[in-house]
């Protein structure tokens, strides 16, 4: 799988800066050449806010629209089915072609609708959710940050790592969202359908000693990070095997089975000992 595909299916920084203003006073007696450089340096000034002010004026925009959606559905799975169809059209900003910089900002958004609607979600399930629930989302939260660092690793320095960055904290927080989504279509006793997800993600125990992220290795195939119980971290790949996958590492020395869910893994050892990951990415 190309680093292409890679970048698109982890799907998406806001400028700012003030604006001086020259001084009145000065405009009749200052010299040419000094003039030109004032205006030069206000129009460099304006065009930072003028960027600012886009940004927020969309920010305004997606919570206007999801605070509509959410009104007017007429249960979670219409919902999180609007929002979907909704953050589509911000999720394409792959294919515009602009400069790196304008792509890491319009990656932006599609973080902004996938962690409004998540929160969203959250704030009304929790007033009945249980302890341990409750529990779960704060663990969920506090290792989102650590497991996306660890799963981009390998692209810290590159001028791509905001983009990429910003795709994943998209998609860990859609994840997310549907599986709050689900939680409250089963509270209402409401069906509720989930979307094919693919393997890629991250999955963590509910202790977050334990991880496992999976991702779209450069050239094909998926590239995978394992660590038990707090112990080195350790890299290989991920296959198919029917209905489930296997972790191999770098080395052949480490094999591992993996159940993977839309709400959870099994890693059973190559010596048949098995990890619960709960906590889902």
């Amino acid at each position: 799988m190309k680093k292409k595909l890679f970048l698109a299916i982890m799907t998406a920084a806001v400028l700012f800066a003030a604006c001086g203003k020259k001084p009145a006073d000065k405009k009749a007696t200052e010299p040419k050449e000094n003039k030109t450089q004032t205006e030069v340096s206000n129009t460099a000034k304006d065009k930072p806010e003028s960027k600012d002010e886009e940004n927020n004026d969309t920010e305004k925009d997606i919570a206007k629209s999801l605070e509509d959606i959410q009104s007017s559905a007429s249960n979670v799975q219409q919902e999180i089915t609007k929002v979907s169809e909704y953050a589509k059209t911000f999720e394409a900003y792959h294919e515009k072609d602009v400069s790196q910089t304008e792509l890491n900002e319009l990656s932006r958004y599609p973080v902004v609708i996938w962690e409004t609607e998540m929160k969203s979600l959250w704030n009304r399930y929790a007033k009945n959710a249980s302890d341990d629930e409750k529990k779960s989302q704060e663990t969920w939260e506090s290792l989102e940050a650590s497991v996306i660092e660890t799963q981009l690793n390998a692209y810290k320095d590159g001028s791509i790592y905001p983009l990429m960055t910003n795709d994943t904290y998209a998609l860990f927080n859609k994840h997310r969202a549907y599986y709050i989504a689900s939680l409250i279509a089963d509270a209402n006793k409401e069906t509720f359908a989930l979307p094919d997800r693919d393997v890629y993600g991250s999955y963590a125990t509910e202790d977050g000693k334990s991880m496992l992220t999976i991702q779209p290795g450069m050239e094909s195939g998926y590239e995978a990070i394992l660590q038990i119980d707090g112990k080195k971290a350790i890299t290989g790949s991920v296959e198919e095997n029917g209905d489930d996958y296997v972790f191999t590492s770098d080395d052949g020395k480490t094999k591992a089975s993996l159940s993977l869910k839309w709400f959870g893994a099994a890693v059973t050892m190559d010596n048949s000992d098995m990890y619960e990951f709960s906590i889902v990415y």
